[in-house]
């Protein structure tokens, strides 16, 4: 990624951790960035274009995060697959901007049908073949792959965002704790 485009992805997930993403505006972002808005139109023609690049930016980077978990044989996806489940919920507690801006992203008008589908056929991709091998051995219960991996994302969003809101530092592990025993117990039976 050119240092300036880099620049500008960071200033605004900086500034939309701070202001909330209706209320970062362009040159905002550009002056955080310390670059002229002219750069920034340069790299993204709009505003939309560019929530849905800095969006993508973080997707990937969650995405990527999770990966190594997969690259195992078929008799280890049971433990690869509760490990990502403990990684997933981490990395967005261990991430709070990248989970603020996620969050506003997903909850407004910038988050489009097109990035939706774009973002679950890269997850399928990505992650199916691992649910479809948990599915086949039995270790996962028996439902479309799809729909245990859509409802798996949204429940670890869900519990990063108590974990956030908790009060103390007990009740973030418990919501953790709880949170993991919850999704793998969903998906198990165990």
């Amino acid at each position: 990624m050119l240092e300036s485009k880099l620049k500008i992805t960071q200033a605004t997930i900086e500034l939309v951790y701070e202001l909330g993403l209706e209320h970062a505006a362009t040159s905002k972002i550009s002056a955080k960035a310390g670059i002229a808005t002219g750069t920034l139109f340069h790299h993204f023609p709009n505003k939309n274009h560019l929530f849905e690049s800095v969006h993508q930016y973080i997707f990937d980077d969650y995405v990527f995060h999770l990966m190594g978990f997969f690259d195992y044989p078929d008799d280890k996806v049971g433990k690869q697959l509760k490990k990502a489940i403990k990684a997933s919920v981490d990395y967005w507690t261990r991430n709070p901007k990248y989970f603020v801006y996620m969050n506003q992203m997903r909850h407004s008008g910038y988050y489009t049908n097109e990035i939706a589908t774009r973002e679950n056929t890269y997850l399928e991709k990505q992650l199916g073949t691992a649910f479809k091998t948990a599915i086949r051995l039995g270790i996962v219960h028996k439902y479309d792959y799809r729909i245990l991996l859509q409802i798996l994302l949204k429940t670890i969003f869900e519990i990063a965002s108590m974990i956030f809101q908790a009060d103390s530092a007990e009740l973030k592990k418990k919501y953790r704790q709880q949170g993991i025993a919850f999704i793998w117990t969903a998906l198990t039976g165990e």
